[in-house]
Protein backbone atom coordinates (compact mmCIF):
# COMPACT_ATOMS: atom_id res chain seq x y z
CA UNK A 1 0.00 0.00 0.00
CA UNK A 2 1.52 3.39 -0.97
CA UNK A 3 2.61 5.62 1.89
CA UNK A 4 2.81 2.78 4.40
CA UNK A 5 6.11 2.09 6.12
CA UNK A 6 6.93 -0.26 8.95
CA UNK A 7 8.76 0.05 12.23
CA UNK A 8 10.42 -3.08 13.64
CA UNK A 9 10.76 -3.28 17.41
CA UNK A 10 11.96 -5.68 20.08
CA UNK A 11 9.86 -5.51 23.25
CA UNK A 12 10.96 -7.07 26.56
CA UNK A 13 8.62 -8.18 29.33
CA UNK A 14 9.09 -8.69 33.04
CA UNK A 15 6.72 -9.91 35.75
CA UNK A 16 5.06 -7.37 38.04
CA UNK A 17 4.22 -7.89 41.73
CA UNK A 18 0.95 -9.65 40.80
CA UNK A 19 2.69 -12.02 38.39
CA UNK A 20 1.49 -10.32 35.21
CA UNK A 21 3.78 -9.83 32.21
CA UNK A 22 4.41 -6.10 31.68
CA UNK A 23 6.66 -4.19 29.29
CA UNK A 24 10.11 -3.82 30.86
CA UNK A 25 11.11 -0.57 29.16
CA UNK A 26 11.05 1.25 25.85
CA UNK A 27 11.16 -0.93 22.73
CA UNK A 28 14.41 -1.31 20.83
CA UNK A 29 13.98 -0.09 17.24
CA UNK A 30 15.54 -2.37 14.63
CA UNK A 31 16.36 -1.86 10.93
CA UNK A 32 14.34 -4.77 9.55
CA UNK A 33 12.39 -7.92 10.38
CA UNK A 34 15.41 -10.23 10.29
CA UNK A 35 17.44 -8.14 12.73
CA UNK A 36 14.43 -7.74 15.04
CA UNK A 37 13.85 -11.50 15.15
CA UNK A 38 17.55 -12.25 15.67
CA UNK A 39 17.80 -9.72 18.50
CA UNK A 40 14.64 -11.00 20.19
CA UNK A 41 15.85 -14.58 19.97
CA UNK A 42 19.19 -13.62 21.51
CA UNK A 43 17.43 -11.95 24.47
CA UNK A 44 14.80 -14.65 25.05
CA UNK A 45 16.63 -16.68 27.70
CA UNK A 46 17.13 -13.73 30.05
CA UNK A 47 13.60 -12.31 30.18
CA UNK A 48 10.08 -13.26 31.21
CA UNK A 49 9.04 -12.66 27.61
CA UNK A 50 10.27 -11.05 24.42
CA UNK A 51 8.63 -10.16 21.12
CA UNK A 52 9.84 -8.90 17.77
CA UNK A 53 7.03 -6.92 16.19
CA UNK A 54 6.23 -5.08 12.99
CA UNK A 55 4.16 -1.94 13.36
CA UNK A 56 2.85 -0.48 10.06
CA UNK A 57 2.81 3.32 10.01
CA UNK A 58 1.43 5.92 7.64
CA UNK A 59 3.59 8.98 8.30
CA UNK A 60 1.52 11.26 6.06
CA UNK A 61 -1.50 10.91 8.33
CA UNK A 62 0.21 9.86 11.58
CA UNK A 63 -1.55 6.53 11.97
CA UNK A 64 -0.32 3.08 12.92
CA UNK A 65 -1.87 -0.21 11.92
CA UNK A 66 -2.27 -3.48 13.78
CA UNK A 67 0.86 -5.01 15.28
CA UNK A 68 2.23 -8.16 13.68
CA UNK A 69 4.22 -10.46 15.98
CA UNK A 70 7.23 -11.79 14.07
CA UNK A 71 8.82 -13.73 16.96
CA UNK A 72 7.77 -14.40 20.52
CA UNK A 73 9.15 -16.28 23.47
CA UNK A 74 7.85 -16.59 27.01
CA UNK A 75 4.96 -14.63 28.46
CA UNK A 76 3.81 -11.50 26.67
CA UNK A 77 1.64 -8.77 28.08
CA UNK A 78 -0.23 -6.02 26.28
CA UNK A 79 1.77 -4.69 23.33
CA UNK A 80 -0.35 -1.53 23.18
Amino acid sequence: MPGVNAVYEVVLFTRDARGHAVIAGPPEIMADAASACARAESLAAGHEGVAAIRRPVQPAIGETGPIEILFQSGRLGDLG
